[in-house]
């Protein structure tokens, strides 16, 4: 204890001149070698060419050897101006980079440096009472004295500049205060809003930007700045609960875009768990915003070609499109016909491919397709969605026969355009043998297979189609055989049909083929 307390009073007698500083960071014994070398530097600078020496020094050093002194020093070193100024001056200019590193390093170490790391009040202690204890007392970083001491050494410097760079290696967020001394800082040196753009695009630090984009996000002070920061998502006028904090933050198509640029780095899970709070208290929201930034994610992608988990972020982005679209789609609410139509209009694709995935779930049940059938009146997109090539031909045949019992659609005018569409009329021709095999036509003891009804104008529609037509696919040729030959019974009365021909006129109830029995 007499050893250190007498190391101690040595360093007092020079405290506040640049070689007592570096004494001081020597005494540490964590001094880095390029640090030593360039205060050695500048002490025989100073002997050769006097006191206005410090625009010289440093002009090769790294960016991070202040914030690394500091650190080492602790928080104490923070607690007086004069001596964090001589510090500053000893690192020769201080610029924006060097700047952006200390800001990280006080961000990622606030309230986890040990009370033992520090030793500054001895140093400038002037009573024999202060002398006797040599234990720090600070337990934070100072701002208020960080920023003078900016001042005096540096008044150039633009903390904005500054905070656009702390992608840094030192950069981290405490959990014990960590965005709560960024925003004391910033607000020490500027009457406006903390910028939490700042946060947004790409980082190498990728780690550091998802805990500060996680702090921002649910901090109270900071959370409401996402309201009208950077690029936005329009939203329905209509929908005035839509203006709620949640719905405006979420609106924010840069936070949605950085999210799903983390993917690839921080792992699917803890990018997921952000968007938890946005699927459960503004849902809609998320889903216009993710349809908006998903050919942005797209584009990253490709340039991620070769990475380990390329389109990592698209894949979440997709699960979370569909998982958020689902509900929407047979929900009775009025907001449907608004969220579905900007679906349609944005990426009518993923509006497709839900109505596939209800579609393949409930297994080609009539529910789905009355389903798929109100969604494309409602947008009057019913054409457009039988002509789409994402949607499955199964659909588009089910669809289109619902549509013409429901007087909108000619059937056998559509089954002939969609038999002869390249690419997909075979699949066309399979999807009306199995329509045909599994509701119309059935062996004996076979149960019937539920679905849309069909007529007996669509069943002499799709016989005529499918066995007018050479099939060069032998799968399907191999159908149209056995539909042919088996000479099957109608699955409610009637007579058999003659093969090759159209079931006899009259065979069900009701003038239908199937007497509408194949409807759920």
């Amino acid at each position: 204890m007499l050893e250190r307390k007498g190391a101690m009073q040595e360093r007092q007698r020079s405290s506040h001149s640049e070689e007592g500083v570096v004494e001081l960071l020597r005494g540490a014994g964590r001094m880095t070698e390029a640090s030593d070398q360039c205060c050695n530097q500048i002490f025989c600078m100073k002997e050769d060419q006097g006191e206005d020496v410090h625009t010289q020094c440093l002009k090769n050093s790294a960016p991070d050897e202040l914030s690394e002194a500091l650190e080492d020093l602790g928080y104490d070193v923070c607690s007086n101006v004069d001596l964090l100024t001589d510090l500053m001056d000893c690192a020769g200019k201080l610029d924006e980079e060097s700047l952006s590193h200390v800001v990280g390093m006080m961000c990622r170490t606030e309230g986890l440096i040990p009370t033992m790391h520090g030793f500054t009040r001895a140093v400038t202690a002037n009573t024999e009472e202060a002398e006797a204890d040599v234990l720090p007392t600070a337990s934070s970083w100072n701002v208020s004295v960080l920023v003078e001491a900016v001042n005096r050494a540096a008044p150039y410097i633009s903390w904005r500049k500054t905070l656009e760079g702390l992608d840094t290696p030192a950069m981290g967020v405490s959990p014990k205060g960590g965005l709560q001394l960024l925003l004391a800082l910033y607000a020490q040196v500027s009457a406006d809003p903390f910028p939490v753009d700042v946060v947004f695009g790409t980082w190498e630090n990728s780690a550091a930007q998802l805990d500060l984009l996680k702090s921002c996000l649910s901090f109270p002070a900071t959370r409401p700045l996402f309201q009208t920061a950077g690029r936005r998502t329009q939203l329905p006028e209509e929908f005035v609960a839509w203006e709620e904090e949640a719905a405006g933050v979420w609106a924010s198509l840069d936070v949605i875009e950085t999210l799903l640029g983390l993917v690839r780095t921080e792992g699917r899970a803890a990018v997921e768990a952000v968007f938890a709070e946005a699927e459960e208290r503004c849902p809609e929201v998320l889903l216009l915003g993710l349809l908006e930034a998903q050919p942005a994610a797209e584009a990253r992608a490709e340039e991620q070609a070769a990475a380990e988990q390329e389109g990592a972020g698209c894949a979440l982005l997709r699960d979370m499109t569909a998982r958020l679209l689902r509900p929407w789609l047979s929900a009775r609410s009025p907001a449907r016909r608004v969220v579905l139509g900007r679906v349609w209009e944005v990426r009518r694709g993923e509006l497709v491919a839900g109505l596939c995935r209800l579609y393949d779930e409930e297994r080609g049940s009539a529910g789905a397709v009355r389903v798929a059938l109100a969604v494309a009146t409602e947008q009057g997109a019913l054409a457009a969605l039988l002509e789409h090539p994402a949607a499955s031909p199964a659909l588009l045949l089910d669809l289109a026969l619902l549509a013409a019992r429901a007087g909108l659609l000619p059937f056998a005018a559509w089954l002939e355009g969609a038999l002869g569409e390249a690419g997909r009329g075979e699949a066309v021709a399979e999807s009306c043998v199995r329509v045909l095999q599994r509701r119309v036509y059935a062996a004996e003891g076979e149960k019937r297979a539920r679905g849309v009804g069909v007529t007996e104008e669509s069943v002499r529609a799709m016989r005529k189609g499918v066995e007018g037509r050479a099939w060069a696919c032998p799968r399907t040729a191999s159908l149209v055989h056995l539909l042919r030959s088996a000479n099957r019974p109608l699955l409610r009365g009637g007579a058999p049909p003659p093969a090759g021909g159209a079931p006899t006129p009259g065979g069900a109830p009701g003038g239908s083929a199937a007497g509408g029995a194949g409807a759920a």
